[in-house]
């Protein structure tokens, strides 16, 4: 913990060199959870049908969105769950509004834009199905095989890319616009 803290602060220090701040992690902070399936917090990984989703967030989630959202993450990659997901800016649970939001683009986001990347990139194993009870964060989810393409354009702008693997298309966006440095977090009570 001593180590990311540090490393988060580093990173602030020369936003105006490098602006944008991404942070990744195997275990996700937020994903799409059947929230009508049972949970048992002390099998930590046991979330039935929801590949181990809802456990780890409820665990993860006090350790680390306090400290991302005080150092002002842009993106937070997050994979474990089989299957690809793209959620709003979000803290504590709630969206939270960007200057101008839109389905595939947020500018000056005001939290992280959490995506998991958990899917397999080939017909080689199983992924999970996407939650049929979504959360109002959740922009894009899909069980298809695939992968992503991220491009950092400039100071101000990049670009998400989430393509099919069988058809080669892009069947999800993103662009995150900014003309800031960062975010100022305002913790909610």
């Amino acid at each position: 913990m001593n180590w990311l803290k540090e490393d988060l602060k580093k990173a602030n220090e020369e936003r105006d060199i490098r602006p944008w701040l991404f942070v990744g992690s195997h275990h996700p902070l937020y994903c799409g959870v059947d929230w009508r399936l049972p949970l048992d917090l002390n099998n930590f990984g046991s979330f039935n049908g929801n590949g181990n989703c809802g456990v780890d967030t409820l665990k993860l989630r006090p350790i680390f969105e306090d400290l991302f959202n005080e150092a002002g993450v842009d993106i937070y990659w997050q994979a474990h769950v089989h299957n690809y997901e793209r959620d709003s800016p979000i803290y504590n649970n709630v969206t939270v509004l960007s200057d101008d939001d839109g389905p595939n683009h947020h500018f000056n986001a005001n939290a992280p834009v959490y995506i998991v990347t958990g899917n397999a990139g080939n017909h080689d194993s199983h992924n999970d199905p996407i939650s049929p009870t979504p959360q109002l964060w959740e922009r894009f989810g899909s069980n298809s095989y695939g992968y992503g393409l991220f491009t950092v354009y400039n100071k101000t702008h990049t670009y998400w890319e989430y393509y099919d693997s069988f058809t080669t298309e892009v069947i999800d966006h993103l662009w995150l616009v900014k003309d800031r440095p960062t975010y100022t977090f305002n913790k909610q009570s």
